[in-house]
């Protein structure tokens, strides 16, 4: 190829080059501005969105993907796409011959056949394609070929995106704080808890809390700032929609306000209205406080009394004293804490099978119990139904003396049966007989099993006053079963060595069965009326005799 047709073909290389690189700055500035134009656009709309209905996270996190979707968009459209889809030299040839019509098709095939070496020609002779070029040059160079791009649309949309860049800017300047919480709200939606800045700053002092179930609550904010004149509560429970309340302020205390939410049945969502602010979204939970459902107390009697086994569904128990009770009480939810109060003391309770909480205690005396309860969320169980503990007393035993059933004139070797009924709720151990002498002159009191070895050793003091009485117990033997029961024992006096005017004091001594601390004899004790035996010659016994039957 000569030196005239390479110069040729490099006019018409250069000319389209130059085109080329209009058509990128033109769709660059295209992509750019549209970049600029829907970033702004779309940047503005999630602040308005989020300013004014205060998404919560799961909201910020949708517009945030929805607007990097959006964007993604607009750049491959507007931006890669052309750049990456540039026309070729052909498209460009194309383009130029359509602008000017003068060229007709010399142009595209002047571009055309510069790429085919010259060996390969088909159908034209080298010359003729050299002549072609010439001739496409010489008519070229007058033409413009950069004016098949235009730029005006390019440079306007440019100058729009910066005005629009401009605007943002000055926003941000003048509305730094707001901005800032949206950047920070909408690149950090799960993890960001900025609120936007207001005249008025709401702080809800309520929060979010766990509610009892049917009862009231009573929502306070605290207003700083521009304080108005009325707030609002929007709220709305799970089954519904949302609903309005007002929140008037609280009378002396500046700048809080409050209402009631009476009886909540469900878990409640709210959000607090002062002036232009607006708080974060909290939730009331409402679950029911922790119950007792089923309660059974069991107890066994004691050994002493049958050691039957007994249940009070109720609750209330009348058992002796020293009785242990088993108390097992079902609830209404799992509990953290279980306490059974009697009378002051506190006894943990544990869990056994099917969830059941037991405790054991041991009546003592008369009282009340009840349990408490406290869950997982630290609520009670209040005003806990109080139970009746009646401590019944194992009564001493009773015991009567039906013969003689009266003083006694006796010579000293005589004898005296002595017929006696006993009567206790479960039963008798032991009975005694127990007599004292009592002496005519103060000598003191000589019991009737005192023997040499146990004589003091010491002269005894004179008394005061009366001789103390010491008392010989005699064992009565007998099968005492039954809750009446009688018996009889002869008393011997010749074997008592009693002399004339001698007076033998004496009485029937029972205990009962009853045994509450195994270590101690806590049997319960009683004496029968005790009778006098006044110890008289056998003539004068004689004389009695003779005058009564006179």
């Amino acid at each position: 190829m000569s030196v005239a047709a390479l110069a040729d073909g490099r006019v018409i290389e250069r000319k389209l080059r130059r085109t080329r690189r209009r058509y990128v700055l033109a769709h660059s500035l295209d992509g750019a501005a549209e970049v600029v134009l829907w970033a702004a656009g779309l940047g503005g709309v999630s602040l308005a969105v989020d300013y004014t209905f205060h998404l919560e996270p799961l909201g910020r996190l949708l517009l945030l993907v929805v607007y990097g979707a959006l964007l993604l968009v607009v750049v491959g459209r507007w931006l890669l796409g052309p750049l990456l889809g540039a026309p070729d030299d052909d498209e460009l040839a194309l383009k130029v011959e359509a602008q000017y019509p003068e060229l007709s098709s010399a142009l595209i095939s002047a571009v055309q056949l510069s790429r085919v070496p010259p060996g390969r020609l088909v159908g034209a002779s080298p010359r003729l394609v050299e002549a072609l070029q010439a001739y496409t040059a010489e008519r070229a160079r007058p033409l413009n070929f950069t004016a098949v791009i235009p730029l005006g649309r390019s440079l306007l949309l440019a100058l729009l995106a910066g005005v629009v860049a401009l605007g943002a800017w000055g926003f941000g300047r003048a509305h730094g704080a707001v901005v800032t919480v949206w950047a920070d709200r909408f690149l950090h939606p799960l993890a960001s808890t900025l609120s936007y800045p207001t005249r008025t700053q709401v702080e809800v002092l309520t929060g979010g809390r766990v509610v009892p179930r049917g009862e009231d609550v009573e929502v306070s904010a605290l207003a700083r700032g521009e304080v108005p004149r009325q707030g609002t509560l929007h709220f709305r429970a799970q089954s519904g929609g949302w609903q309005q309340a007002e929140l008037p302020p609280v009378e002396g205390e500046s700048g809080r306000f409050a209402t009631t939410l009476e009886r909540l049945l469900e878990t409640t969502e709210y959000y607090v209205e002062l002036g232009d602010g607006r708080s974060d979204s909290y939730e009331l939970r409402v679950v029911p406080r922790p119950r007792v459902t089923e309660l059974t107390a069991r107890y066994q009697l004691p050994a002493y009394a049958g050691g039957e086994t007994r249940e009070s569904v109720t609750g209330d128990v009348d058992v002796l004293v020293g009785t242990w009770v088993t108390v097992t009480a079902a609830t209404n939810k799992p509990v953290v804490v279980a306490r059974l109060e009697l009378d002051g003391t506190e006894t943990s309770m544990t869990e056994g099978p099917e969830g059941r909480l037991r405790a054991r205690f041991q009546v003592a005396a008369n009282g009340t119990y009840r349990i408490r309860l406290r869950d997982g969320f630290g609520l009670d169980n209040r005003d806990p139904i109080v139970h009746l503990v009646r401590a019944l007393e194992d009564r001493a035993p009773r015991v009567r003396i039906r013969s003689p059933g009266r003083n006694k004139d006796m010579t000293p070797i005589a004898y005296l049966p002595i017929q006696f009924e006993v009567w206790d709720d479960f039963g008798v151990t032991e009975v005694q007989l127990r007599c004292a002498v009592q002496k005519p002159l103060v000598t003191g009191v000589v019991p009737v099993d005192e023997s040499p070895e146990e004589a003091p050793t010491e002269p005894a003091q004179e008394a005061a006053g009366p001789p103390q009485l010491t008392y010989a117990t005699v064992p009565v033997p007998g099968a005492w079963r039954g809750k009446r029961t009688e018996g009889h024992y002869v008393l011997e006096l010749e074997p008592l060595a009693l002399e004339e005017g001698d007076t033998l004091l004496y009485h029937v001594r029972v205990a009962d069965n009853r045994q509450v601390d195994p270590r101690a004899d806590d049997r319960n004790w009683t004496d029968s009326r005790e009778y006098e035996i006044r110890l008289v010659s056998p003539r004068t016994k004689r004389e009695e005799l003779r005058l009564r039957q006179e």
